[in-house]
C-alpha cells in the first residue's frame, strides 16, 4: 500500500494484506539462473485480500510460529494473488490446518482475469494437516492469475499460507521456486503507508518523522516538494490557518485582523488552535476549563495543546513560527480535538482517567496478579503494572513465574464505573515488538439471572500496525475485523474507540471507523479493561519484547446525554 486507505461502512467487510516468504530451491547440476521474477519483485507486488470477518486462530500453521485465521462469515473469502511476472508452470498447494469445526466443503479456484482455470473441493477437518495439492497450472506471465478460497456450506473457513513452487518448463519434477504467500505480514517500514511520506530532512530516528508523515499523508501539512518537509523553514499565519483547515476538514473563521503580523509565533499559534477546538463543536467535557472562558491561553494549557513549564516548545514562544514546531502542535490539535470524541452531538463524559497522578487510583482500578487462562503464554502480575511521567504501562518480562516463561500486566475498573452502550475511547502506544496481544476491552461475564455473556475487544493488536476489532457473544458465532493501520502502532500513540448501543458496535481507529458489527447479546455494564499477553498468533515473543510495555495516555468513556449511563442490571 502506497497511500491510506480506510474501510467506510459499504466496503468495510474488505482487508488487504501483504506477507511472502521465499525460498530458493536449485537442483543439482542446474546452472542457468531461472527465468523468473526476482524475491523483491514478487515481495512488492504478492498480496493476499480477505472479504469478511476473520481472527487469529490458536491452530499451529504451516511452519513453527505461524498462525492461522479463521472465520465464520458466510462471505468469508480469501484470494491470493502472486502476481508471477513470467510464463512458466506452477504447482499450487493449500495448507490445511484440520479442527472438527472447519468446514468440510472449501472451494479453492484457480483464476486469471474473471476466467476460471479450474476449482476443487478441499475437507478442511480432516486430519492430518498438510500441504493439500490442488494442480499444475500454466501461468502466462501477465501476471493475472488469482488463488481463491471460499466455503460451500457450513463450518468454518481457516487459512494458512498457499504454496506455489515453479517448476522448470522442460522439466516439470525441477523446483526452480518456493514461494509461501500467508497472511500474517513481516514487519517492514517500507511497506507501511506513511512511510511513503517520510521526507529526507527528517530523519527516521528524529521524534518529528512519524509526524511528518501522519501529516503529509492526511494532507495536513504537506512537504514543500517532493521528499523535503524544510523544517527549519518559517510558516506564515495564513498558512498555518490553511492547514488547520485541512485538519479541521473545512476552514476556521479566519483572523482578518492578523493577516497582516510581520511575524508568527508559537504563542500565537496556541492561541489559535486553543480558539479553533472552543468553536470546533467538539467535545471538550473532559478538560477543565479555564475561569475566564475568553482566555485562549489558558485553553489551550486545559487543551495539552501548550504542555507547560516541561513544554520544549516554551523556549521558541517568541520565536517565528518553523514548520517542524507547526508541525508538532497541529499534531497535538488533531490527537486532542479532531482524532479524539464521540462523533456528532448530546454525548456526555461519564468516565475518565488522564493518568497524570503519582500512582494508578485504586479506588477505581484493580490489577491482576498471578492470572492467566487458556491459549495465554504468558501470565499478568501486579508489579508489572506501572503509572509514571503521565501514563499507565503495562510491562512485559520475561521471566519463570509458574510454568510460564513471560508476565505480562492487566488492570480493570473496580465496581465503581460499569457502563453499557456510550462511546469508550482510549489513547495507546504498543509494545514495539512482536508476539504481544495489546489490549483495550470490556467484559461483563455473564449476568446474575443467566443473561448471555458478552466481550467487546475495542482492540486487540499486534505489533506492528494490526487491529483486531472483535465481539464475542455465548451462543453466537464471534465477529473479529483485523485491519492493517497504514504506520508502525508501536512508534506513536493513536486513539481506538467504540460507539456502542443496542444495534451494533462501531469501531474507530484515530476517528475513522474501521468495521462494525451487529449488536445482539451485549446489554448489560461492563468494565474498561487494559491488558496484554503473549499469544502464539501475535508473533514470535523474543528479546525485543523483554521490558517493552503497552502504555495508555488516557481512557475517556461517554454516555449520551439524554439517556442513563446504563442499560440492564
Amino acid at each position: 500500500m502506497l497511500t491510506p486507505s480506510f474501510p467506510t461502512a459499504a466496503s468495510a467487510a474488505r482487508l488487504v494484506l501483504a506477507g511472502l516468504a521465499l525460498v530458493l530451491v536449485r537442483p543439482a547440476g542446474f546452472a542457468q539462473t531461472p527465468p523468473v521474477p526476482s524475491a523483491a519483485a514478487l515481495a512488492a507486488s504478492a498480496r493476499v485480500e480477505l472479504t469478511g470477518d476473520w481472527r487469529g486462530g490458536s491452530l499451529a500453521g504451516h511452519a513453527p510460529a505461524r498462525g492461522t485465521l479463521y472465520s465464520g462469515a458466510r462471505d468469508a473469502a480469501a484470494t491470493w494473488f502472486p502476481a508471477i511476472m513470467n510464463a512458466c508452470p506452477v504447482r499450487i498447494s493449500f495448507w490445511v490446518s484440520p479442527h472438527a469445526r472447519n468446514t468440510p466443503a472449501a472451494r479453492v479456484e484457480v483464476n486469471r482475469g474473471g476466467s476460471s482455470l479450474a476449482s476443487r473441493m478441499v475437507d478442511l477437518s480432516a486430519e492430518p494437516a498438510r500441504w493439500e495439492p490442488i494442480g499444475v497450472f500454466t501461468f502466462d506471465g501477465a501476471g493475472q492469475e488469482s488463488i481463491r478460497v471460499s466455503r460451500t456450506g457450513s463450518g468454518t473457513l481457516r487459512i494458512s499460507a498457499l504454496k506455489l513452487e515453479i517448476l522448470d518448463p522442460r522439466d516439470r519434477n525441477l523446483v526452480w521456486q518456493t514461494l509461501i504467500l500467508e497472511d500474517f505480514s513481516t514487519y517492514d517500514p517500507t511497506t507501511l503507508a506513511y512511510n511513503a511520506h517520510a521526507c529526507k530532512d527528517v530523519p527516521e530516528t528524529d521524534p518529528l518523522a512519524p509526524i511528518v508523515a501522519r501529516l503529509g499523508a492526511e494532507g495536513v501539512l504537506p512537504p514543500v516538494s517532493p521528499g523535503l518537509f524544510a523544517p527549519d523553514r518559517t510558516i506564515t499565519r495564513i498558512e498555518f490557518t490553511a492547514a488547520l483547515g485541512r485538519a479541521l476538514g473545512s476552514a476556521p473563521t479566519a483572523d482578518t485582523a492578523a493577516k497582516s503580523e510581520s511575524r508568527f509565533d508559537t504563542g500565537a499559534a496556541l492561541r489559535l488552535l486553543a480558539r479553533a477546538a472552543v468553536k470546533s463543536g467538539r467535545p471538550l467535557d473532559w478538560a477543565r476549563p479555564p475561569q475566564d472562558p475568553a482566555d485562549d491561553n489558558a485553553w489551550a494549557l486545559a487543551l495539552g495543546l501548550d504542555q507547560g513549564s516541561a513544554d520544549p516548545l516554551r523556549a521558541s514562544a517568541n520565536a517565528p513560527l518553523t514548520r517542524a514546531r507547526a508541525a508538532i502542535l497541529l499534531d497535538r490539535f488533531q490527537a486532542r480535538i479532531t482524532r479524539a470524541g464521540p462523533p456528532g452531538a448530546g454525548w456526555a463524559l461519564a468516565f475518565q482517567d488522564e493518568f497524570d497522578a503519582p500512582e494508578l487510583n485504586r479506588a477505581v482500578w484493580s490489577v491482576s496478579n498471578r492470572q492467566s487462562w487458556g491459549k495465554l503464554l504468558s501470565i499478568r502480575m501486579t508489579p508489572n503494572v506501572v503509572q509514571q511521567d503521565g501514563l499507565l504501562r503495562l510491562f512485559t518480562r520475561r521471566e519463570k513465574v509458574g510454568d510460564f516463561e513471560w508476565t505480562t500486566g492487566m488492570v480493570g475498573t473496580n465496581k465503581n464505573f460499569r457502563q453499557a452502550y456510550g462511546y469508550w475511547e482510549a489513547r495507546m502506544r504498543y509494545a514495539p515488538a512482536p508476539g504481544l496481544n495489546n489490549a483495550f476491552w470490556t467484559n461483563p461475564g455473564k449476568g446474575p439471572n443467566g443473561e448471555p455473556g458478552f466481550e467487546i475487544d475495542v482492540n486487540e493488536g499486534h505489533w506492528p500496525n494490526t487491529i483486531n476489532a472483535s465481539l464475542h457473544q455465548d451462543g453466537l458465532a464471534s465477529l473479529s475485523k483485523a485491519w492493517r493501520a497504514p504506520m508502525d502502532l508501536g512508534r506513536d500513540f493513536h486513539i481506538y474507540a467504540c460507539l456502542w448501543d443496542e444495534k451494533e458496535i462501531v469501531y474507530y481507529w484515530d476517528g475513522r471507523e474501521i468495521s462494525r458489527k451487529p449488536n445482539t447479546h451485549a446489554r448489560r455494564p461492563g468494565p474498561v479493561i487494559f491488558s496484554t499477553a503473549v499469544l502464539a498468533w501475535a508473533g514470535t515473543a523474543g528479546a525485543s519484547l523483554a521490558d517493552s510495555s503497552m502504555d495508555v495516555d488516557w481512557v475517556r468513556v461517554w454516555k449520551r446525554a439524554d439517556v442513563a449511563a446504563e442499560a440492564r442490571p
